[in-house]
């Protein structure tokens, strides 16, 4: 999983970010599990 400051795509990305994944369902899973935890901890 990649994950990206929507700026890197424009003005109009600001605020935002860009997810990118090729992989499994469960290792997806785990992978946003994870950025949920890091953001709640912000």
């Amino acid at each position: 999983v990649a994950v990206v400051p929507g700026s890197a795509f424009g003005k109009g990305g600001e605020g935002f970010v860009r997810c990118s994944y090729a992989t499994a369902y469960d290792k997806l899973e785990e992978a946003l599990d994870r950025i949920e935890h890091f953001v709640k901890g912000l």
